[in-house]
């Protein structure tokens, strides 16, 4: 079953909906805190859904609010949202059967080449050689403008 079809208002995302979207609506449609992805300008079509999704799941780990890699020290920040959606984005890579089903395998799917490498540069070729820290949360609203 896609999402196609799916009626969702933002009311039924914060009940629970989000989770049949699966762990890429928790990377778009979360919230509208400062800290949270942005909020798509344009609206969520269903065939156009799954890129739509994908892209802003590659914008918001791009950001600092997103994600944070500093391999000098070893360490990968990530947004609250991975350890609030941890299983969702775990039992996602489990069911793909690809690689290791931590947080930072599942980031590292959405990471630019040059955010990739950096990431090995952090956590190793593994992926699991690093401390993940998951910082406070800012819930000022996104009024949009950045």
């Amino acid at each position: 079953m896609g999402n196609q079809g799916m009626a969702l208002t933002l009311t039924l995302s914060a009940l629970g909906a989000l989770g049949a979207l699966g762990a890429l609506g928790a990377l778009s449609l979360s919230c509208s805190g400062t800290t949270c992805p942005p909020l798509s300008a344009k609206p969520y079509a269903p065939e156009t859904l799954n890129a739509q999704l994908d892209a802003s799941a590659r914008a918001f780990l791009a950001s600092d609010s997103g994600m944070t890699i500093d391999p000098a020290a070893k360490r990968v920040g990530m947004s609250k949202i991975f350890d609030w959606y941890r299983s969702d984005f775990e039992s996602w890579l489990k069911a793909q059967g690809v690689g290791p089903t931590t947080l930072v395998a599942y980031a590292a799917r959405y990471l630019s080449a040059d955010g990739q490498k950096a990431l090995g540069g952090a956590c190793g070729e593994d992926l699991s050689g690093c401390a993940v820290e998951f910082p406070e949360y800012d819930w000022s609203l996104n009024d949009g403008r950045r």
